[in-house]
């Protein structure tokens, strides 16, 4: 993945990311205390979530050297050192203890999620605990704003490795994951998974 393509595409989605931490927050346990955001595409949402729920530690994990560093670079310039960390860690084998987490978000997921990465989300939630995972522009971006971006998105993304799944793709994926029941497949503003503990 080129970073330079990351950061367009951050840059690109900053008026998206307001948006869909305002889903994110509706799916979210009530103050929440620890949160997870995992990849690449990190850092919107959280750094969103940062601004509204506080007394919350939000956690970024990222494999890639560069793009960790790059989120923490990001991290500083937004004043966020206390209440947002980033750690580099395999994605597949997420370097943290089971039920650690009251929320952990993954968009972009759909460039990287497997049935073994689901179930490795799911043991991190801790009791009470929401996943929001998947990929979309979110139930509340106005169209047009989506317009605007949609055409020059989807380029990067197909740079990026992009992987394009359908519901019936997310809905075995669950099923090998062992998680069907504790998930829910929605297709308001994307394709999405939530997941419960």
């Amino acid at each position: 993945m080129d970073i330079s393509d990351i950061k367009r595409l951050n840059t690109l989605w900053a008026e998206v990311y307001p948006c869909l931490a305002k889903q994110v927050v509706s799916v979210l346990p009530e103050d929440p205390h620890e949160m997870l955001e995992i990849g690449p595409f990190s850092g919107g949402i959280s750094f969103e979530l940062a601004k509204t729920i506080q007394g919350c530690s939000i956690t970024i994990v990222e494999r890639m050297e560069r793009t960790s560093g790059y989120l923490a670079e990001e991290v500083r310039w937004r004043h966020l050192s206390g209440r947002v960390r980033v750690v580099r860690g395999d994605l597949s084998e997420l370097p943290f203890h089971a039920e650690t987490f009251d929320a952990v978000i993954f968009r972009g997921a759909f460039f990287f999620l497997d049935a073994s990465m689901l179930r490795g989300i799911h043991r991190l939630l801790a009791p009470g605990g929401a996943g929001f995972v998947g990929g979309g522009f979110g139930v509340f971006t106005p169209r047009e704003l989506i317009d605007g971006i949609a055409d020059e998105s989807r380029r990067l993304n197909q740079r990026l490795g992009r992987k394009w799944v359908t519901r019936e793709h997310v809905e075995e994926m669950v099923m090998r994951a062992g998680v069907e029941r504790y998930a829910k497949i929605i297709e308001d503003g994307g394709l999405w998974v939530l997941l419960w503990r």
